[in-house]
C-alpha cells in the first residue's frame, strides 16, 4: 500500500480511508491532511466559533428534520442493545447525579413531566401491565402491606378508585373524585343522608342514589354520604322502594 505524509503535522501514513478522509478531486483520491490533525482543526474552529456553530446546527436540525428523525430511528433499531448497555453503565456510574436532575426536571417543568410520562403509559400499556404483574406476584406480601397502609391513610380515595372500576365494568355514565366525597360529607354535615344519624369522616360510606346496576350515574349528582348500617341494608334498591321502607 503506498504511504502519504500528512501536509500538517508531516507523519506519514498508509494511504487509506483510516487515516486520511475520502476526496475524489484529489489525484490519490484522499484529502492533504489525516484524519486526527482534521480532528483537531474542527475542534479548534468548533471552539473559537461556538454561537455560529450553534446556529449552523439549529438551521440544518430545521430544515432535516424528517430526514434525520427517521435516520435516528434506523441507528436507535440497529444499536438498541449497545445504547441500552451504555445507558445501564452511564446510570450505575451516576446514579445520585441522574436522581437529581430526574428531581429538578419534575420540579420545574411539572407539566411537560406528567405529559411525557401519560404519553409513555399510552405507548406502553400492555408491557406496563405485564410488569405490575409479574412485580405482584414476586412481591405479594410486600405489596398488600403498602396497599393497606396506603387504604388506611386514604379511604377517599381508595373509595373512588373501587367505586371507578365498578362504574366502568357496568358501562356507567359519570365519574368523581376523593373531592367530590369531602364536598358532599360537609354539604351534608356528617349526618347520615337517609337515616340522618351523625357519621364520621372514618366510618362513612359513600352511596349511589340510583344504584349503578339500575343504570345510576358515578358522577357527584349520584352520590350522598350514609352510615354503615343504612348502606349495607339498602344495598342495590330503588331510592324510592328504600325511601319507604324508612318511613
Amino acid at each position: 500500500m503506498d504511504a502519504k505524509i500528512c501536509s500538517e503535522c508531516g507523519r506519514e501514513f498508509p494511504a487509506d480511508s483510516k487515516h486520511f478522509a475520502p476526496d475524489k478531486r484529489k489525484r490519490d483520491g484522499f484529502v492533504t491532511d489525516c484524519r486526527e490533525c482534521r480532528r483537531q482543526s474542527y475542534a479548534l474552529y468548533r471552539a473559537t466559533h461556538r454561537e455560529k456553530e450553534k446556529e449552523r446546527h439549529a438551521l440544518y436540525r430545521a430544515n432535516h428534520r424528517e430526514e434525520l428523525r427517521i435516520k435516528g430511528l434506523a441507528y436507535d433499531t440497529a444499536h438498541r442493545e449497545e445504547k441500552r448497555s451504555r445507558g445501564r453503565d452511564h446510570y450505575a456510574k451516576h446514579h445520585e447525579e441522574e436522581l437529581a436532575k430526574q428531581a429538578a426536571y419534575r420540579r420545574d417543568r411539572p407539566e411537560a413531566f406528567l405529559a411525557a410520562a401519560a404519553r409513555f403509559r399510552a405507548a406502553h400499556r400492555e408491557q406496563m401491565r405485564e410488569k405490575g404483574r409479574e412485580y405482584y406476584a414476586a412481591h405479594r406480601a410486600e405489596a398488600a402491606a403498602r396497599h393497606r397502609e396506603y387504604a388506611k391513610l386514604h379511604p377517599d380515595r381508595m373509595c373512588v378508585i373501587q367505586h371507578n372500576r365498578r362504574a366502568r365494568l357496568l358501562a356507567a355514565p359519570g365519574t368523581h373524585t376523593a373531592a367530590d366525597i369531602t364536598a358532599q360529607y360537609e354539604r351534608q354535615r356528617g349526618r347520615c343522608y337517609w337515616c340522618g344519624a351523625g357519621v364520621s369522616t372514618r366510618k362513612k360510606h359513600v352511596d349511589h342514589v340510583m344504584p349503578l346496576v339500575l343504570g345510576g350515574s358515578n358522577g357527584p349528582e349520584n352520590l350522598v354520604i350514609a352510615c354503615p348500617s343504612c348502606n349495607h341494608r339498602k344495598q342495590a334498591k330503588h331510592p324510592m322502594d328504600w325511601a319507604g321502607r324508612l318511613c
